[in-house]
Order: structure tokens, then sequence, then C-alpha cells
């Protein structure tokens, strides 16, 4: 099996860039995994988990929103969170939640709404994420 050249970059930085074996992740259609020759591809990127398969090495990664595209065998991920499962502070993403669900009494516009709402999904993609694969 070939190569994959993947590329994942948040607004702060270009937190991955090698060489990998495979690569699954959830989008808006649900969980999709992508190998080597794999079809062209956009999709809408939503909270969940990243796991990339690098020589036989597995690493998770918490997501946030964006856009994946595939093209040949070049991956770019576009998110706005990418955080290491090992790095997920479980304290300080349950506060995150717990202060989103609060803000969400008391919404007053829809850019509110979207802007908690984006929050609490982050949150909530942390804390499956973490406790699903506790270090």
């Amino acid at each position: 099996m070939g190569k994959l050249n993947l590329k994942i970059i948040t607004p702060e930085k270009v937190i991955f860039d090698s060489l990998i074996d495979s690569l699954y992740l959830t989008t808006s259609e649900g969980e999709i995994g992508i190998l080597s020759d794999h079809e062209p591809l956009m999709a809408k990127v939503v909270p969940g988990e990243v796991r990339i398969i690098q020589d036989q090495k597995i690493r998770i990664l918490a997501s946030g929103i964006g856009i994946v595209q595939v093209s040949g065998d070049n991956i770019s991920l576009l998110i706005d969170l990418a955080e290491d499962v090992k790095d997920i502070d479980e304290k300080v993403a349950e506060e995150a939640r717990k202060r989103a669900e609060e803000a969400m009494e008391h919404i007053q516009s829809e850019e509110e709404y979207a802007n908690t709402m984006a929050i609490l999904d982050k949150a909530v993609a942390q804390l499956k994420i973490k406790r699903k694969h506790r270090f």
C-alpha cells in the first residue's frame, strides 16, 4: 500500500505534515477512511475523532469543524481544532462544556447561538475522545 501526504492546518499553525498509511475522520456524512489511491474528495469535517495510522502506530486527535480535501495521494485537513488525545485536559473541557450549556440559556442572536454551539460541540468531542482513549 502506498503512502499519503497528510497536512493538518489549524488557524494557529500546521499541526501535522508527514507521510501516513491511512486517515480516519468524522465528516457530516459519518466516519470515513482514506487510503492510498483514494478518489478525489472534499467533505465537511465535524467535531469528532481523527485517527492517523503511520508506520503501524495510531495517533488520535480531537477535531473541530473544517474541511478535508483529497487529491491524488495528498490530504489537506483544515480544521479549527486538532488536539492530541494525550494533551486534552478533561477538567478544562468539562468546564467549557458546562459554560457553553449555561450560555445557551441566555442566547440572543443567531450568531451567539452558532458560536456557542461550536464551543459546545468541540468540548463534547474532546471529552468523548479523552474518555474513550484514556492514557
